[in-house]
């Protein structure tokens, strides 16, 4: 078997989100930190990672993976928004505020970023 696919995504990528679905978050965060020792650099993989430790509870882990894919791979959004939308859950309003502020000045017609706006009115 081979690590990756002829897309060079890691085979543990598609077994985490796959585990992650069925709601085994514990064997789904195991895959995907498999995927991450293949392709450490892996923005996607990096992002499920994440996912991952937020669906175990490990939030402080979460925030910290987060911060990391937005200092490496600082125009992917999805982890950012997630980012922004853990923070509002937690209660946090203040780093909330601050990484909707710099978001919405670099682009403040994205519909996702205003989605979150008007879910939670920063």
């Amino acid at each position: 078997m081979y690590p990756l696919d002829a897309s060079k995504q890691p085979i543990d990528y598609y077994r985490g989100i796959a585990n992650y679905y069925l709601g085994n978050f514990k064997k789904a965060l195991s895959n995907a930190q498999d995927a991450s020792e293949i392709a450490p650099f892996n923005p996607i993989v990096l992002n499920n990672v994440a996912a991952a430790y937020e669906a175990v509870g490990a939030l402080d882990t979460t925030e910290v993976n987060f911060k990391r894919i937005k200092t490496l791979f600082p125009n992917y959004l999805k982890p950012q928004f997630n980012l922004l939308r853990l923070y509002f859950e937690s209660g946090n309003k203040k780093k909330a505020e601050l990484l909707f502020n710099e978001l919405i000045a670099k682009y403040p017609n994205n519909p996702s970023l205003l989605d979150l706006k008007n879910r939670y009115h920063p």
